[in-house]
């Protein structure tokens, strides 16, 4: 597994190899979402989202209908990570966006990570 991005002067680079992408077991994540009523959850937001691994996880054990919005304080990250979202075939509900949805104001239906 490479790093694309280690060569990149922005932060965290050479954390946001594809490794990154397995820290955590999608069974696991399943069972947590299960737990914590995620069934629930219409929007999330990654605050810090980098190149979006978590978001684009977080996204296969949510509901259909929930939307992830990454921000990062790099927009070049924000860029990396909706690309990414793209590749992976994630509807465009669940791609990275910069800012927050407009509808996004029930803290009892929203996850912020």
């Amino acid at each position: 597994m490479a790093n694309e991005f280690r060569t990149l002067d922005s932060h965290s680079a050479e954390y946001f190899g594809d490794t990154r992408d397995h820290w955590w077991n999608l069974d696991f994540l399943a069972l947590m979402a299960r737990r914590l009523a995620f069934e629930r959850v219409q929007d999330v937001l990654d605050v810090g989202c980098g190149v979006g691994h978590w978001g684009q996880l977080l996204a296969q054990v949510l509901p259909g209908n929930a939307r992830v919005a990454g921000v990062d304080r790099d927009p070049l990250w924000v860029e990396k990570a909706g690309a990414r979202a793209a590749a992976r075939g994630l509807p465009a509900a669940s791609a990275i966006r910069r800012r927050l949805p407009r509808n996004c104001r029930s803290p009892t239906r929203a996850l912020i990570w």
